[in-house]
């Protein structure tokens, strides 16, 4: 990608880690957005320190939607015009749909493996990790190398810094034959609403439909399966696809515009400090009825109150995750407790800052809150009050 094409928009200066729970926290990761003039994609305009980002923590798993793998597996079954012997999975988040392959297909001599075996000698590590080993690659010696007739590439592909040699490394692993399958988030009705909580310091790249299938075929390949699947918050994007050896057809046709894209990405830039004050305003406003706590300890609170500089309104966070309880998050330490603890200390107000797709598993604990005259209000709208 030619860095020329990167044009900066937005700089939402430095934040602390969204998974670092430790005390005393500085905002050490700088997120500079950009804007790809020849795809219209919005991603970050440097790589942030690997050091900065790596999880730390085995318990720290990123729970993927999977409504849908039942429908995707069928898809993917049907494409198959040879026999299956390996199934390559990127990371945990595609066991699953591996193995929902294997039932359809019937075949129990088929080997799904991890790319920990192929890229890190087995040997467990976080997702991160996994990508910087992909990325950093180095074996000349083809011989004896697995070739991998699937490989599952969800919720990953957002992920990746060097997409051209994390592709070129995979290669090594293909024929001419491997199906690949892509999945990411759709962004676009969060860039057009103006929902900053989008942004993740994790993610590099963050695509709509358009962008998205953009990125596959300037590396390379081509799209035999397209699929999307709604949801509330944000869709899900998905590709079957192939490499393609024609490069001719990498180019993109004199029919494609990214007008669309450039213009919300535009306008989802120039709208943020309308916002922050918005938000400051808002919550400066909430505070001064009481005590605010917030619910959910997720990477979506940290960018939040990070980039709109509201933390000092936050007293405590709840967390269901008995991992992440008492331990801390932003630059002020602020403390994560349990719902118990909300029982005995009930707030004022509390600010629900879980990811909306989870609502119904903590409904009953939504339900107290209402109960018990706590004012609600989400991140994920406005801080629009959600309760009476």
């Amino acid at each position: 990608m030619n860095k020329k094409s990167i044009v900066p928009i937005l700089d939402l200066k430095k934040i602390t880690s969204s998974n670092n729970f430790k005390k005393n926290k500085i905002k050490n990761i700088p997120v500079k957005i950009g804007l790809n003039l020849n795809s219209g994609t919005i991603k970050l305009i440097k790589r942030i320190s690997f050091d900065l980002i790596k999880t730390p923590h085995k318990w720290l798993l990123y729970n993927e939607p999977e409504f849908h793998l039942d429908r995707v597996s069928l898809s993917i079954c049907k494409i198959i015009n040879k026999k299956i012997n390996n199934i390559l999975c990127i990371t945990y988040k595609d066991f699953s749909l591996a193995h929902r392959i294997k039932k359809i297909l019937n075949n129990k001599l088929i080997k799904i493996f991890s790319a920990e075996k192929l890229f890190n000698n087995g040997k467990k590590t976080c997702i991160q990790s996994i990508l910087e080993n992909i990325v950093n690659f180095s074996d000349d010696n083809n011989d004896n190398k697995k070739l991998c007739d699937i490989i599952f590439v969800r919720h990953i592909w957002e992920h990746v810094y060097d997409q051209k040699k994390f592709l070129k490394n995979l290669f090594l692993f293909t024929h001419s034959d491997t199906i690949f399958y892509f999945e990411v988030p759709d962004c676009e009705k969060l860039i057009k609403k103006f929902d900053y909580t989008m942004i993740w310091e994790e993610h590099i790249y963050y695509y709509t439909q358009k962008t998205f299938l953009y990125s596959l075929s300037s590396n390379g390949f081509r799209i035999i399966k397209f699929l999307r699947f709604k949801q509330n918050y944000e869709d899900i994007l998905c590709a079957v696809a192939v490499r393609d050896n024609n490069k001719l057809s990498h180019i993109p046709s004199s029919s494609f515009s990214n007008k669309k894209e450039i213009l919300s990405a535009k306008k989802y830039a120039f709208r943020f400090n309308f916002f922050k004050k918005y938000f400051k305003k808002k919550i400066e406003k909430i505070s001064q009825k009481g005590d605010i706590a917030v619910y959910g300890a997720s990477h979506m609170f940290n960018i939040f109150f990070n980039i709109f500089e509201i933390e000092k309104f936050i007293k405590y966070i709840v967390d269901d995750n008995t991992y992440k309880q008492n331990k801390f998050m932003l630059e002020r330490n602020v403390v994560i407790k349990d719902f118990n603890y909300l029982k005995r200390n009930p707030p004022k107000s509390c600010i629900i800052a879980i990811n909306p797709m989870s609502n119904v598993k903590f409904q009953s604990k939504l339900n107290f809150l209402k109960k018990n005259n706590i004012k609600l209000f989400s991140i994920f709208d406005r801080m629009k009050q959600i309760s009476k």
